[in-house]
């Protein structure tokens, strides 16, 4: 995702994304507008811990359509 995009996206709570690093697909947790960075939280996980909180660069992830999870 290039940082136009990041910062045009409309950001929702149901947002999943693929990181590239991995190719797992991964809940938008958070998004951090000023450094363009993407909070994100492995499918399953309901309250995470900072340890389970992944922190990806824009450039690094891939936002799925909506309602897919997978």
């Amino acid at each position: 995702m290039t940082i136009e995009k990041f910062n045009a996206t409309g950001w929702t709570s149901s947002m999943t994304a693929k990181w590239n690093e991995d190719g797992e697909t991964y809940r938008v947790w958070s998004v951090d507008f000023g450094e363009s960075l993407v909070a994100l939280v492995k499918l399953g996980i309901q309250n995470p811990g900072a340890e389970e909180i992944q922190w990806a660069r824009c450039e690094n992830i891939t936002l799925n359509p909506p309602n897919v999870e997978s």
